[in-house]
């Protein structure tokens, strides 16, 4: 699997909010697991922007 390859325990993915598809991509993220996060969550970058949306997903091992 890719967490053992990559050693890597979660994922984050970031993208405009203004985007036109910005539901569609939050639907489908939140369906393989990717949960909505706060711009000044831990798992957010630390150059974070108030103009962008984050998701992570956490692999368990």
């Amino acid at each position: 699997m890719a967490e053992d390859e990559l050693q890597c325990e979660r994922v984050t993915v970031y993208f405009d909010k203004n985007r036109s598809d910005r539901n569609s991509l939050m639907r489908l993220f939140s369906f393989i697991g990717f949960s909505v996060l706060a711009p000044n969550h831990s798992m957010a970058p630390e150059d974070t922007s108030e103009d962008m949306l984050y998701m992570a997903y956490s692999i368990s091992g």
